[in-house]
């Protein structure tokens, strides 16, 4: 008995099976409707969004015995051939393996020959930044003035390395991520389809894991089900796929906004000891934070929580009622660990730290403080010796013939003399920290000439 992936098996086979991707579906149905379809359109997206599979249904959409209609009926020799992919008027290319000059050449001679059965002469190119640029430019002039037959599907995850000369001769749509929301919904229905029995939350987080792909997100499901069998929930995914489920997240996540360091370092010890690597859990959790910033600002909207459970929903909004840019420096905190992680010869210590730092918040806040008060003392002026040595001005009248005379003295420099004395607990706070500063430094020095010697 063979086993056909899920991914293969629930691939869309017309415009309303698909999910998501509403502006495209529009767009081309529209233009099949209309009669204003054209000869060459670019699909670029990041991986497993769909971008094959609708350029396949709008093959069929074009050759259909019926057609061209935005509904194929899924039952001609033309439909059931694409399906298959064994249409011989529909060719899918590979870009990578067919990347050069030669392949393009002969494309452009079986150009030349009008459809063997169908209405249209369709070749999709998939991954067709790969192509050279060689290959680009035999490509231009056919692809500029095709035959009125022939039609192209380019498709790409690097729209960017296309060059401008064959993006102003085609159409081109961008594909969108997958919101969690949608596949989750997606698991749903095939779950049901294979009496599968998971939890919401096991498929929120293979949804996670799939960032925005729904192949992957089928893929990992398959993985899981090969694992756990025809039951599985939350814990056992994040076992498989050796990622932390929410409940680590939502601890360190309280742990970190009441500050308490000893919780939030055995939350993370604990993850590491089940086998997660420390660049998986420092990424999760960044998004973890991102997802409930979301949700404390925008309570209310529907999609603000859809990574959340409902009891999840209910415990982030608790932990972080009026914490709002608590979490928000937290945020900050783990994006930058999550960068250095990817790069660091050690990226347990970089999240340990992380955590550390989170967790100390309030401490370094003081910090902040007394360092921002220092500051402010060094604009503040202060009275140079000389000024305290000169006498003080005179008030009254010196002179015995009724005469004003002008004090003696400098009037500018005993005007200086009135200004109010610094605040002496600042003054104190500034000497030991300059004096902590002057000792680490002569430590330093010492060390380096006793290495010297």
């Amino acid at each position: 008995m063979s086993f056909l992936a899920t991914a293969r098996k629930y691939r869309p086979q017309s415009f309303e099976e698909l999910v998501g991707q509403e502006h495209v579906v529009r767009a081309l149905r529209n233009a099949i409707t209309t009669g204003r379809v054209g000869h060459a359109y670019l699909f670029s997206g990041t991986r497993g969004v769909g971008k094959t599979t609708v350029a396949r249904i709008f093959a069929k959409a074009l050759n259909c015995e019926k057609g061209p209609t935005p509904t194929p009926c899924q039952e001609c020799a033309s439909c059931k051939e694409i399906t298959a992919g064994n249409a011989i008027d529909v060719k899918e290319i590979d870009g990578a393996s067919n990347r050069g000059i030669d392949a393009i050449r002969s494309l452009r001679e079986t150009i030349t020959y009008p459809p063997a059965r169908d209405r249209f002469k369709i070749y999709i190119i998939d991954e067709v930044h790969m192509l050279t640029q060689e290959a680009f430019n035999a490509l231009l002039k056919t692809l500029e003035e095709p035959p009125p037959y022939v039609k192209f599907i380019f498709a790409t995850t690097e729209p960017q390395k296309v060059p401008e000369t064959i993006m102003s001769r085609v159409q081109r749509f961008d594909f969108t991520r997958l919101s969690v929301g949608q596949i989750v919904e997606q698991l749903q229905q095939i779950t049901r389809d294979q009496s599968v029995e998971a939890t919401d939350e096991a498929l929120r987080l293979i949804a996670l894991q799939a960032e925005g792909s729904m192949r992957d997100a089928e893929s990992l499901m398959d993985q899981v089900i090969s694992f756990a069998g025809a039951s599985f929930t939350e814990q056992q995914v994040g076992e498989v796929l050796r990622v932390a489920d929410r409940s680590y997240y939502i601890n360190l996540f309280g742990a970190l906004l009441h500050e308490n360091a000893a919780t939030a370092m055995r939350v993370f010890n604990k993850a590491k000891g089940h086998g997660i690597s420390p660049r998986s859990f420092v990424k999760g959790f960044a998004t973890f934070l991102s997802q409930a910033l979301s949700l404390l600002l925008l309570p209310d909207e529907p999609d603000s929580g859809v990574a959340f459970s409902d009891v999840q929903k209910r415990s982030i909004l608790a932990k972080g009622a009026g914490r709002t840019a608590q979490v928000l420096l937290l945020l900050d905190i783990f994006v930058e660990a999550a960068d250095k992680a990817v790069s660091s010869s050690y990226p347990d210590l970089v999240v340990l730290a992380a955590v550390a730092r989170a967790s100390l918040l309030g401490s370094l806040a003081d910090i902040d403080t007394i360092i921002h008060k220092l500051q402010g003392l060094e604009s503040r002026p202060v009275m140079s010796l000389s000024d305290r040595s000169q006498p003080e001005p005179v008030t009254g009248n010196t002179s015995t013939t009724g005469n004003s005379s002008p004090p003696t003295g400098r009037p500018h420099q005993a005007q200086a003399t009135t200004r109010p004395a610094p605040d002496k607990g600042l003054r104190l706070q500034q000497h030991n920290v300059v004096s902590h500063i002057v000792s680490t430094l002569d430590a330093q020095v010492i060390r380096v000439e006793t290495e010297g010697d």
